[in-house]
């Protein structure tokens, strides 16, 4: 390797070709599909469908439409669908549908 090759830093590498790349579907570092660092669907650090730490769909930490801890559709602890303690469509205990 020539000094210039050894003195690439990470932006001189993301930017040879005229532009940084977007963030693609298996990398671990962006926002993408599969990686575990970002906002994406398959994380377990982010805001996506299945990880367990942020606000997504399966979660039980969150805000999300299963968990038992936030606010979603069948949980029973904060404002749903079909909790019993807040305020949702068919709950006994507050104003709803």
């Amino acid at each position: 390797m020539n000094e210039r090759d050894q003195s690439l830093t990470d932006e001189d590498i993301r930017t040879i070709g005229g532009k940084t790349p977007k963030a693609s579907t298996g990398d671990k570092d962006g926002v993408d599909s599969t990686d575990s660092d970002g906002v994406d669907t398959t994380d377990s650090d982010g805001v996506d469908t299945t990880d367990s730490d942020g606000v997504d769909s399966t979660d039980s930490d969150g805000v999300d439409t299963t968990d038992s801890d936030g606010v979603d559709t069948t949980d029973s602890d904060g404002v749903d669908t079909t909790d019993s303690d807040g305020v949702d469509t068919t709950d006994s205990d507050s104003r709803d549908s």
